[in-house]
Formats: structure tokens, sequence, C-alpha cells
């Protein structure tokens, strides 16, 4: 199935719609000229970044361009989240209904099929890729595909159509004399993602986790989580080793292990579990949980 791009809300609707279903839209715009900046929504792909994306653009006519990792012309790759109180969101958590027929009906059901697509993940995201179109790429619909270690990143075919015209280097998003780093800021830094693992059907209460870390040679340490509306939070760094408490926020608990997900970032290069101890709602201990810790740079 083909589909030409549109409007940057459009990829934005992804997220409330089908997260990974809507890999076939593309934002910004339906045109654009030769070596003008594009926005192309991907879906669910949180580990994707310039180094490790490869794009391939046929053209009309002539050869395909390749832009390999690390490739200046992949101007950046970020993570757009719902807003915590958009209507997905609210009607996902409360059950509430918004609107009486499509588009603005908005319904719990939005969220199940966004966790079918995330596997069952509820730290929603859709990754917007902005990249430069080749400054001779030829006139008439072009299509991308997006790899990643050989993997392709979108099953619908993403079109878009090359305007006639001189090639341009004017870039919407370019500033300081053609500088790319103040909009690549809201990219990912390097983390560590932290998913616990334990008996089926069994969700503890709370969680207390202390891990040992090392930092580099300046900064510090920071924890974070993607969803702050499904639990609380609360760590500290003692110098040597990074303590975290994971309790849910409406006091019972948490309906999936996955939503305990949480990053370390900042200045820690090593991260290894000291400890762990999960407890149920009355306070009593539970056994048989560990934890997988996943590096991203």
């Amino acid at each position: 199935m083909k589909r030409y791009v549109s409007m940057l809300k459009m990829g934005l609707a992804c997220l409330s719609g089908a997260l990974v279903g809507c890999t076939g839209v593309n934002t910004f715009t339906t045109g654009a000229r030769p070596g003008e900046t594009i926005a192309v929504a991907i879906g669910y792909q949180q580990k994707i970044n310039r180094s490790n994306l490869t794009v391939s653009i046929s053209p009309q006519s002539g050869s395909p361009y390749t832009y390999s990792p690390g490739d200046a012309r992949v101007k950046m790759v970020f993570q757009g989240y719902p807003d915590p109180v958009s209507k997905l969101v609210v009607a996902d958590r409360a059950h509430t209904e918004y609107g009486t027929a499509f588009p603005d009906y908005t319904f719990y059901g939005w969220g199940m099929n966004a966790r079918s697509l995330t596997k069952g993940d509820n730290d929603w995201s859709q990754t917007i890729v902005m990249l430069d179109l080749p400054t001779d790429i030829a006139a008439g619909a072009a299509s991308l595909q997006f790899t990643s270690g050989g993997v392709l990143l979108n099953t619908d075919s993403i079109t878009i159509d090359v305007l006639p015209g001189p090639a341009t280097t004017t870039h919407p998003f370019t500033v300081n004399g053609g500088s790319q780093t103040p909009y690549t800021t809201v990219e990912r830094a390097p983390h560590f993602i932290v998913k616990f693992m334990g008996p089926a059907g069994t969700i503890p209460n709370s969680i207390e986790a202390v891990f040992s870390r090392t930092l580099g040679s300046t900064g510090d340490p920071w924890v974070t989580q993607g969803r702050g509306d499904l639990k609380n939070l609360m760590w500290s760094d003692n110098g040597s080793e990074i303590k975290v408490m994971l309790t849910p926020v409406k006091g019972v608990p948490l309906s999936s292990l996955k939503d305990f997900k949480l990053y370390v970032t900042g200045s820690v290069t090593s991260l290894n579990l000291t400890s762990l101890k999960a407890y149920d709602a009355s306070g009593n201990r539970l056994s048989g949980f560990d934890v997988a810790i996943t590096q991203v740079n």
C-alpha cells in the first residue's frame, strides 16, 4: 500500500491512532524540492538513532540514494510523545469517551490498540526522522525505506512528490550559519533502559532496586521514566550506587510489569544491579524478580 506525505499533524496523529500502524505517513508537506528538509514518521522505534539508521530513497527516474548510518543529510531522529492530558491518554486511564464520530471520537480502546503495537509497553511514542532530500534528485514521486541492522522499519511505502525546480539549501530548522546542534538537542541522550522481570501473572505493588554505576569524567547521573502518570519514581545517588523506589500513583498495583520500566542516563557509563526487593500491597516480599539492562548509545 502506498501513501503520500501529509501535514505534520497527521504524523503526530499516529500517536493516538496506531503508532506503528501509521509508519507509512510522512509529515510536513506532500511535496518538497531537491535539497529541502522533510520529516517522516516511522512508528514506534525507540532504539533508532542517526548512528544505526539507513535511509534508501528511490526516485521516479535515476539511481537510488542510500544514506548510511551517520550521514549528515539525516538531520535528526527524535521521539514525539502524546500530551499527558491528551484525549488518548485520558481516555485510556479514565475510560472517558470524547466526541461522537471520527476523527474526534476517542475512547479507551485506542489505548488498547496502542499497547498491542508496542507489545504492552505504555511508554508510547512516535519516532520522527528529519532528513534532507538529495540535491540532484529527479522530479516526481520518490519512495523512502528505513532500515536498521538489515531490518525494514516501515512496512508501508512512504512516498513524497519531488517538485521540479532548482535545488535549495534552505532547511526549516537550520540556524546559526548551518549548525544543526540546536535542534538535535531533542534527540535521545545515551542511556540505559531498565526493565523488570518476574513470575508470570505476579505484579508487585512496589519495587526497590539498587544499582552500582560508574560515571564519565564530568557530569552526574540522572534517572527518569516515560510515563509519570503511571508510577511514582524516587531515586538517590550516594556517589557509587543509585537507589530507586517505584510505587503506583493510585495506591493499587500496576496492571503490567512493563510499567515499571525506567531510564538511567546523564554521565553514567556502566550500570549493574546490586539488589532488588519487590513487595505486594500488604508489604510482603515477593521473590523471583530481576532486571534486564540495555545500553543505548
